[in-house]
């Protein structure tokens, strides 16, 4: 599983505002380096990752130190499963799957410091339908508002939330150029989080906004339903990337962690669904129903 921590998109209708800037001094304190835990279990075999750092001084240009000699552990009912270091620096079991409802318990262990947390993988949601559709909203004038250009297409994930309790959604996506010689896989460094506050036990559609793409790619999606700390962490984490909200002005708050033992990043179960789509040519809108 990539690292999350990218560009983050809040799925919300809303438009944005210009906040004016203005020049102020800080008296900064010289913290001290402190370890920090970003670790990801999720329903699929093999498929989790703990990455264990540690944080630079403030002052200091170095990028942040890899933790090479850790013991980690993750605990479901009672079996203990080792993970262990590969070779792109993170830590992880083969053996290890994710089950929805269950719960996990993360261990980790260096330098005489040991740091745990816990987290209950959430309820798979229904990823219903990945629809193709031109680029949204349209003006009286027939333009978009969008960064697409003519010909470019939106997509819509179409999925139904599961009724009286909290759901909190990550979407994701990699494109693939599926003609010529020199087809790949590309992805842009944006996610897109979401929680059910409006829509609770109902179907509902999110786009990929501020995204387009053009007939002939297969586009492969990602729904996550992540746990509520998960999506707090990015929560916050978008906030600071936009100078405070989505409208900005508002000063950014540092993420809360749910690691015990005086560690910073967080421990999050999430459950996968994935789809893939063709992009082919349609006419006219192509409307998401509800």
């Amino acid at each position: 599983m990539k690292n999350f921590l990218r560009c983050f998109i809040i799925a919300a209708f809303c438009y944005g505002f210009i906040a004016c800037e203005k020049i102020i001094e800080v008296d900064v304190k010289d913290n001290q380096p402190k370890y920090f835990i970003e670790a990801y279990l999720f329903d699929e075999l093999r498929n989790n990752v703990v990455y264990v750092r540690k944080t630079q001084n403030i002052f200091d240009d170095a990028p942040n130190q890899s933790i090479l000699n850790a013991t980690v552990t993750i605990e479901e009912d009672s079996t203990v499963f080792p993970l262990s270091l590969t070779t792109s620096g993170y830590y992880n079991n083969q053996n290890l799957i994710g089950k929805s409802g269950s719960t996990y318990k993360l261990k980790v262990e260096v330098a005489g410091e040991t740091f745990t947390a816990t987290s209950v993988m959430p309820n798979k949601a229904t990823y219903n339908d990945v629809i193709v559709a031109l680029p949204l909203p349209l003006t009286a004038d027939g333009d978009t508002i969008s960064p697409c250009s003519v010909g470019d297409y939106f997509i819509f994930n179409q999925f139904t939330d599961i009724a009286d309790e909290k759901n909190f959604y990550l979407l994701d996506y990699n494109r693939f150029e599926t003609t010529g010689s020199t087809a790949q896989s590309t992805t842009d460094d944006q996610i897109y989080i979401q929680d059910d506050l409006v829509f609770d036990g109902k179907t509902t559609c999110t786009p990929f906004f501020n995204t387009c793409f053009v007939e002939g790619q297969e586009v492969k999606t990602i729904m996550y339903n992540i746990t509520e700390v998960m999506y707090k962490y990015y929560f916050v984490l978008s906030t600071v990337a936009n100078n405070g909200t989505p409208g900005g002005d508002v000063t950014p708050q540092n993420p809360k962690t749910n690691i015990e033992g005086g560690a910073l990043g967080f421990f999050s179960t999430a459950s996968i669904t994935r789809k893939t789509t063709k992009i082919e040519p349609i006419t006219g809108f192509n409307p998401c129903t509800f």
